[in-house]
Parts: C-alpha cells; sequence; structure tokens
C-alpha cells in the first residue's frame, strides 16, 4: 500500500508466504533472489494474519494500557497469551488499538527471512496506516475495513456481506467512505448498506481513490511488541493429554482470532466457548464462571489436596483401572464431575448388572482409592449407578 514497504502474507493451507506489490504477487523465496545481499526491508503484514481490536479501558490512565491490554484481551483471544504478540497502537474516542499476531507466525517470517538474509527494520500491519476515518476500500481482490473503534481488517470479497452483519449492528458514524477503481461495485457496496444498515451512517458517499494515508507510527512495529503477553502474564502452561474433549477444544481456540477465524467463524466460536462452559460446569459444578480457560487451566494443574493428586491424578487412575479391568464391555461412563472443596469426583454409569458396579468399586478401593456406590437401580434391564471416587484412602 505504500511504496517503500512491501506487503507479506503467510498461506497456512499452502504452508507459503507471499509478497504482493501493485505489479505482481510471488513467493517470498523468489522475490528474495532479486535483493541485495543483507539488504534491509520494512515488511507491512497483511490483514489476514493478524486482528486488530478496539478495546475500552475505562478508569485506566494512559501510561498504563499497555500493562492494562492483555488481561482485556485474555477472554477475547481463549488462547494462551504466551502465544501471541499483543501490541498496543492507537486510540479513538475512549476505545484503545491493539494488534494480536500468533508468535508462530512471525517467527516463520523472521526464519525465513533470515535463510535469506534478508534484514527485517520493521513489521508492521498494513491496516496500521489507514486513517481513523470509517472507510471501506476495494484492494488487490479484498475489502479493506477501517470503522474506528469497532473494526479493522482485510475481508475477503465474498464475505463483506457477513462481516458488515456482525459489525454494523449497533454502530454509528457521521460518513462512510466507500472507495473502488470500479465504481459500480462501489456504488452496489453503497445501496446494500443504505439498504441494510439505514441508522448507521449519516451520509455514505464513493470515492474512486482512497483517504490519504499516515505515516506509520514507530509503537506499531508488531517487532516491538514481541513478547509484551509473556511479560504480563505469568501464569505457566500445562497441558493434560488424557481429557480428550478438552485438548480438542484448546487446538480449535488456539488459532483462533487470526481474521478469518475472528469474523468468518465468529458463530462457530461461540459455539465451542458454549460448550467449553458447559463442560466446565458438567466437570465442577456449583462454580462461578469468571475467566473460562484460567480456571480449567488451574483445575487441571492441581488445586489437590495433600495425598490425593486432585482432579489429573485421580481421573487418570479411574481411566487407567477402567482401561485396565476390561470393564468396558459392562460399564458405559455417562458423565463425570469434580466435587472441588470435597476433592472428590462424581461418576454416573450404566452396567449390565449390579455385579459389575461393584467389581469397578473394589478395583478403585484396590488402587488405594476411596470409592463409594452412592446409588444404583434398575432400570428397562439396565444398572443406572452413581459413584463417588476420592483420593488416596
Amino acid at each position: 500500500m505504500t511504496t517503500n514497504t512491501i506487503r507479506v502474507q503467510w498461506h497456512a493451507t499452502l504452508g507459503q508466504w507471499t509478497v504482493h506489490t501493485d505489479q505482481e504477487v510471488k513467493p517470498l523465496e523468489e522475490w528474495a533472489d532479486t535483493l541485495p545481499e543483507l539488504m534491509a526491508v520494512t515488511l507491512q503484514l497483511s490483514a489476514s494474519n493478524y486482528v486488530a481490536h478496539w478495546v475500552a479501558l475505562p478508569g485506566i490512565k494512559a501510561r498504563m494500557v499497555n500493562r492494562a491490554m492483555p488481561y482485556a484481551l485474555e477472554e477475547l483471544i481463549l488462547g494462551d497469551l504466551n502465544d501471541f504478540t499483543v501490541l498496543t497502537s492507537g486510540s479513538y474516542k475512549a476505545y484503545h488499538r491493539a494488534y494480536v499476531v500468533a508468535n508462530d507466525v512471525t517467527e516463520r517470517l523472521l526464519a525465513l527471512c533470515d535463510l535469506h538474509h534478508i534484514r527485517v527494520h520493521a513489521l508492521v500491519p498494513e491496516t496500521a496506516a489507514l486513517p481513523l476515518v470509517s472507510c471501506i476500500q476495494y484492494h488487490a481482490g479484498d475489502w479493506l475495513v477501517q470503522l474506528p473503534g469497532r473494526f479493522e481488517g482485510r475481508v475477503p470479497e465474498n464475505a463483506i456481506a457477513v462481516v458488515l452483519e456482525s459489525v454494523l449492528s449497533d454502530y454509528m458514524a457521521d460518513e462512510l467512505i466507500v472507495v473502488g477503481s470500479n465504481l459500480d461495485q462501489a456504488k452496489l457496496l453503497k445501496t446494500s448498506i443504505e439498504t441494510g444498515y439505514p441508522d448507521c451512517f449519516g451520509t455514505i458517499r464513493v470515492e474512486p481513490t482512497p483517504p490519504a494515508l499516515l505515516p506509520v507510527p514507530a509503537t506499531a512495529d508488531l517487532l516491538s511488541g514481541k513478547g509484551l503477553a509473556q511479560q504480563e502474564s505469568q501464569k505457566p502452561t500445562h497441558w493434560w493429554t488424557g481429557v480428550a474433549a478438552m485438548a480438542a477444544i484448546f487446538a480449535l481456540l488456539s488459532g483462533l482470532y487470526l481474521f478469518l477465524d475472528n469474523q468468518l467463524k465468529a458463530r462457530q466460536v461461540a459455539e465451542v466457548h458454549a460448550q467449553s462452559l458447559a463442560l466446565y460446569q458438567q466437570w465442577f459444578p456449583g462454580e462461578r464462571v469468571r475467566s473460562l480457560e484460567r480456571q480449567f487451566r488451574e483445575k487441571l494443574d492441581g488445586g489437590a489436596s495433600a495425598g490425593s493428586g486432585g482432579f489429573i491424578a485421580m481421573m487418570a487412575n479411574v481411566s487407567r483401572i477402567y482401561a485396565g479391568e476390561s470393564l468396558q464391555k459392562s460399564i458405559e461412563l455417562q458423565s463425570v464431575r469434580y466435587a472441588d472443596r470435597l476433592d472428590e469426583l462424581v461418576i454416573e454409569v450404566t452396567a449390565t448388572a449390579m455385579g459389575d458396579l461393584q467389581t469397578f468399586k473394589q478395583a478403585l478401593e484396590k488402587s488405594g482409592m476411596t470409592a463409594d456406590i452412592a446409588s444404583a437401580t434398575t432400570d428397562k434391564g439396565v444398572v443406572k449407578g452413581r459413584l463417588k471416587v476420592g483420593g488416596a484412602a
């Protein structure tokens, strides 16, 4: 977008970095071969590879915004902050802007540049130079959207309607500028917005050229923001691979809030979050959920009483016994809940016979755990039972 910077984009499906100029798109490796040895360049990261968040931080002084931002984004990112770079850059009215990019993305880029002897002077978000006015402009096959205080990013042409539905539901501004070299295309978008969101903008005008770009501030260098989340978040990272459902959830959430996942899959994100919340409430009933992932991690990291091992150890032991005693054919686990205060698992099961429950109970006790059959009823030839399992007897 500017003459002294080169836009680069990571394509996860292809496993490839590309360089975008006004004339062509080519692999970064091919472009690098045309440069002088150890040339210093400023790279512009495609908005497809990062997310811009506008966050209100009431009561936070300007000098404390950098420190407060990672905590404000903790619920939005839904992943480990240590896996992301959080860069605070710019404000609009009561909102502060933060760019969030996965460390894996920047590390891949820097490693490739180093391999080809390119010195990266700075890595800036491509939307950082957009003026803070409501503007939607067609660029390189996508729409670049700037709605200060609400949304900033690159939207594929076939997804613009979905994104606008998400971001314009309660947005208002005096004016919107729609820019497109093809004026018919720009006018069509203008008509669509006027019809679908008549109360959002006082006026909408179509222009053939975008507003003048701003100089990119020094604070918008993603390399200078590297490590901010790590400095602000001291929580250790632990994973329990034995809980398949949780592992799948975190695997999905770890890549969210790159642009496409943040916008085009917003409904899926909400769905996964709801399922995660339901899973937490099932495992740890009766607790108020403030920060879902942090509380999940704290539970799985321990919180164990002396001699019990806590949730992880008890679940691992129960799983080992359930598999080792070949109980799968006669007993089916329906649900597992963890009573934090009692340090106790409540396991709902169905069994083919009452004796199978006794076998399971005895196997648990033999392993050193406490086990009690809290209830057992027979319904249509199936025994429904509830076991309460504690740590070391």
